[in-house]
């Protein structure tokens, strides 16, 4: 995942609160291998970015946390994506 610093008015780093999965304090809404896709501006699902939840982190703050995500496509590419930016698939079932 991503490395974020953000620095105080003197200069000074500090480092973001990041909670991972297992954290029993962080309610994440996607799963590990979670098949989810990417949504696009209309609000349907990309066939392009689709794959599926291989990694997830909070970074918390005061006054909204922060879940980000990263999604394993079946050509093996990586994306990473917001927890507002995704949607989960479900398989249809054939008659």
């Amino acid at each position: 995942m991503r490395q974020r610093q953000s620095f105080s008015k003197r200069g000074e780093s500090l480092a973001p609160k990041v909670a991972r999965w297992g954290d029993p304090t962080t309610p994440f809404t996607f799963s590990r291998g979670e098949k989810v896709a990417k949504l696009r501006d209309d609000g349907t699902p990309d066939p392009q970015f689709r794959g599926q939840i291989v990694e997830g982190e909070c970074e918390v703050e005061s006054a909204e946390d922060s879940y980000t995500y990263d999604v394993q496509m079946d050509n093996g590419a990586h994306f990473t994506a917001s927890e507002r930016e995704l949607v989960k698939l479900y398989e249809q079932k054939e008659p």
